[in-house]
């Protein structure tokens, strides 16, 4: 074992990610890097959502 340190940083790591998991007691996670990527995704998805929308009423209204 070459690098005993990263071992316990990998371990320290995924412990933490377990008690982020279990944690909340409202069933909410609160993984900060998950959150902003999927929040990230989700404002990119409403986004074109609104665009197609957008086409759709304003064809409705002419």
């Amino acid at each position: 074992m070459r690098h005993p340190d990263r071992t316990a940083a990998r371990e320290k790591q995924s412990r933490e990610r377990i008690a982020v998991e279990i944690d909340p007691p409202m069933g909410q996670r609160t993984d900060r890097r998950r959150e902003r990527s999927s929040g990230k995704r989700e404002a990119m998805e409403e986004m074109a959502r609104d665009k197609r929308n957008e086409g759709r009423s304003q064809r409705d209204l002419s």
